[in-house]
């Protein structure tokens, strides 16, 4: 069975954030599947937000991270195929 590397990415109502959306200011959750053992970091407009590796069952976890206002580019790189996945979105205030 292949493993593959998969991102989901969630506004603060549990909404997947597709490209180009726009969301409410709060949280945003992460959780995804890579190769057990593997480390996967996220940056948010090339910062840092966190890194995780990947538990015996593929698992990430899930990670909450608060975003503010304005445009985001979020880039989640794998270590396991050195692959990234790259995803833009706005987070606008109430």
């Amino acid at each position: 069975m292949a493993i593959e590397n998969s991102i989901l990415i969630r506004d603060s109502k549990g909404k997947e954030i597709v490209e180009g959306a726009q969301i409410k200011v709060g949280d945003v959750m992460f959780s995804g599947q890579t190769k057990p053992g593997s480390e996967v970091h996220v940056f948010d407009n090339g910062q840092s937000r966190f890194s995780s590796q990947a538990a015996s069952d593929h698992s990430i976890g899930k990670v909450l991270i608060p975003f503010k206002e304005g445009s985001h580019t979020v880039t989640t790189k794998f270590e396991y195929l050195d692959e990234e996945k790259t995803l833009s979105f706005i987070v606008v205030s109430d």
